[in-house]
């Protein structure tokens, strides 16, 4: 393989503005590393590297493999982060509540974030029912959906990432209405009512847990549950459901912690090091 050859290679790879895709600049980086790596080892197998190849021209492959291999630790390192963030916590959830609901994120110990408010009347939830897009929180491990009855039948139903809340693991609280500030039947059942995180944040170790009751006769459920089953509580009341995230396919493991990464790249630069030694 001539100088222009590889010249021309790498000239394709390094001359990626900004602008490119990451993962054309990895790609092409790691042909870069695999093609200098397999000509070194040839030469070093042949014994060419000193009697037969000029010494400049190992000089040249071996600076070129280095920053080739360089290039795609760099593009791998930031490719997974970059990957990490995009999807980390990445959830849609469709459901109806009879009568208000909201959304939170947190953990097993506690709430942190309010992720979500409705404030729209059953029906209207029904008529535009769609799917409503999160991202979890970095530190989120579940979500919670706070279930709030303005009277009547009491219930939630849905999916969340497609998956029918009903076929995961949940947990129900006790009733946490008494908490919750200027809590009226007239506002949840209109869905103006905003739950307060503060007053859920307050209350959360005081409430129990318990198994969710599985409900198909109720109205709303009938009308909008996809496959027509969903959780029922007590009229006048407001419970919070817990799921966990790993359930439905939201963050867990997929997404690399930096201790993680900084190994990757130490590993990376090892190898580098080993290869530049042996060649």
């Amino acid at each position: 393989m001539s100088h222009s050859g590889f010249a021309h290679r790498w000239k394709v790879s390094a001359s990626d503005g900004p602008g490119s895709d990451l993962s054309d600049i990895f790609t092409a980086s790691c042909k870069d590393a695999i093609f200098l790596l397999q000509r070194i080892d040839y030469y070093r197998r042949h014994d060419l590297c000193m009697n037969k190849t000029p010494i400049n021209e190992f000089k040249f492959y071996g600076d070129h493999m280095k920053r080739s291999a360089l290039l795609s630790a760099t593009a791998i390192f930031f490719g997974l982060i970059s990957v990490g963030s995009a999807n980390a916590g990445s959830f849609s959830i469709k459901m109806v509540a009879d009568n208000d609901f909201a959304i939170f994120g947190g953990t097993a110990t506690g709430v942190n974030d309010l992720l979500y408010q409705n404030n729209v009347i059953w029906p209207a939830q029904i008529a535009g029912l769609s799917s409503l897009t999160f991202s979890l929180p970095a530190g989120d491990t579940k979500f919670y959906v706070l279930g709030m009855g303005g009277g009547g039948n009491e219930n939630i139903s849905g999916t969340v990432n497609g998956v029918d809340m009903t076929s995961v693991s949940v947990l129900m609280s006790s009733d946490i209405q008494s908490f919750l500030t200027g809590y009226n039947s007239s506002d949840v059942s209109n869905g103006p009512y905003n739950a307060v995180l503060a007053d859920v944040q307050k209350e959360f170790s005081l409430l129990t847990w318990g198994a969710p009751v599985l409900n198909t006769t109720d109205e709303v459920i009938m009308a909008a549950a996809p496959n027509g089953i969903g959780f029922h509580f007590n009229a006048g009341t407001a419970h919070l459901f817990s799921f966990s995230a790993s359930d439905v396919g939201v963050g867990g493991g997929t997404v690399p912690e930096p201790a993680s990464l900084g190994l990757l790249g130490l590993g990376l630069v090892g190898l580098i090091a080993s290869r530049r030694k042996t060649a």
